[in-house]
């Protein structure tokens, strides 16, 4: 027996389900939205289980938010971690949870519902992803099937469906539309607009965001995805203060969970802060960070690169936000001092501080731009440095931060690798990790 076939066995054997792509699932996932607009997820395993966890716990929001449909389970929080389980500590194989279709706003994650203003919603698979007993690094697929009422139809990866679709998803995972808005195709992109949203807006995605990834695309290389890229759009209108936006592969989406933007959307702030949050997502849709094992505490070099990203692209594009990005790159000095006041920018996440990863990680390459190596007469660029990066981390021996610094030891000054180097892994409070090095004109 061949060691391909004998691993099947064996995993079908432990209670694998193997679905018609050979993925093979110990849970399988079952969205379903009902006619009376509710949603609710069933988890199903292949035996039974002393509980479901999650793979993706920013926060104990489900315990609020997700509802057993049987009083005899119960979701949970300990140690950093979500679950279900029955309350009397049996087995199970399969539980119903009633979900709260609501924006929620997540910490470094995106949110499972960003409702759009006439009743559609755009549902992030990452946050349904879960395991039997518990998560590992190991399990990176994930079998889905949605359901949706005869009115609605559901767009996934590009594709228009009715009633019922299964996929299998990976990774940071996929956006799904489900309602009655049909999409459009504009200058490249499969477009999903919120109709609710202001015309200002409404046309600064349409002509903006095109005008962006072209700039990138010069800068970057294209991505060359096999099917058109999707842009989503969403404004709850209800009262709030969020606005989110985020890149998943082939996929652009913002959100504004709030019913304010037809008072600012005339406002120039307004308009070059939503400039900046454009750009700053089609630089991360262009950096391809997907495939960069990045983890939690070297955000700042995607996240750092983005900004600078947004920065030279405003410049460059709108010569009009020259007084808004100068305020801008002022407040990141300040804005990165107090975030590592009592915490180094490696444990900047665990003190809850992740703006650090964007003011501090700017500063870095802006840093980065200003130093020469004694070697050479001309500054690196940051794509220069990002193409180098992403080449380096590949090698699986070393971490993403030792791969960055690597390439920048390479390209700028010795005494700019070790301003960085203190800024990533010293206390602020000490006089090594003063940010004076890196502000040097």
């Amino acid at each position: 027996m061949t060691s391909y076939w004998l691993r099947r066995l064996l995993l079908t054997l432990c209670g694998c389900v193997f679905w018609g792509s050979g993925v093979c699932q110990s849970i399988q996932t079952s969205i379903i939205k009902s006619d009376d607009g509710g949603w609710s997820i069933t988890y199903s395993a292949s035996k039974p289980v002393q509980r479901i966890a999650f793979s993706r716990n920013p926060d104990d929001s489900r315990t609020r938010r997700w509802r057993p449909v049987d009083s005899g389970f119960e979701v949970r929080y300990a140690n950093g971690e979500e679950f279900v389980v029955r309350a009397d500590k049996q087995s199970f194989s399969r539980v119903t949870l009633a979900l709260t279709p609501s924006y929620r706003h997540l910490v470094k994650d995106y949110a499972p519902f960003s409702p759009f203003s006439d009743g559609g919603m755009l549902i992030h698979s990452g946050r349904f992803f879960a395991c039997a007993e518990v998560c590992n690094d190991d399990l990176n697929q994930w079998a889905f099937k949605l359901s949706v009422p005869e009115q609605d139809h559901i767009l996934l990866h590009g594709g228009k469906h009715l009633s019922t679709v299964q996929w299998v998803d990976s990774n940071d995972g996929t956006n799904v539309y489900v309602g009655q808005q049909e999409p459009i195709r504009s200058n490249g992109f499969l477009v999903m607009i919120d109709a609710g949203l202001p015309a200002a807006i409404h046309d600064s995605l349409l002509t903006d965001i095109p005008k962006l990834t072209a700039y990138f695309e010069m800068k970057m290389g294209a991505i060359g995805a096999p099917t058109a890229p999707s842009l989503f759009a969403s404004y709850a209108n209800v009262p709030g203060t969020s606005v989110q936006g985020g890149v998943l592969p082939n996929q652009i989406f913002i959100h504004w969970n709030k019913d304010n933007l037809e008072q600012v959307a005339d406002n120039d702030r307004f308009k070059f802060d939503l400039l900046w949050t454009f750009a700053h997502e089609v630089g991360h849709y262009y950096q391809d960070v997907g495939s960069q094992r990045i983890k939690p505490g070297e955000s700042w070099i995607h996240e750092g690169h983005a900004e600078f990203l947004a920065y030279d692209a405003l410049t460059v594009l709108y010569p009009a936000a020259g007084s808004y990005l100068k305020n801008k790159v002022a407040g990141f000095s300040t804005e990165c001092s107090e975030s590592l006041a009592t915490t180094s920018l490696d444990h900047a996440h665990e003190n809850s501080q992740f703006g650090a990863y964007y003011s501090c990680g700017f500063l870095i390459y802006q840093a980065i731009t200003r130093s020469t190596p004694s070697n050479s007469q001309s500054v690196t660029s940051v794509y220069t440095v990002w193409d180098l990066f992403k080449a380096a981390v590949r090698n699986d021996n070393i971490s993403a931060t030792a791969a960055f610094m690597s390439v920048i030891t390479q390209r700028v000054s010795d005494t700019t690798v070790e301003s960085i180097s203190n800024l990533v892994y010293a206390d602020c409070s000490t006089s090594k990790c003063a940010l004076a090095p890196l502000l040097k004109p």
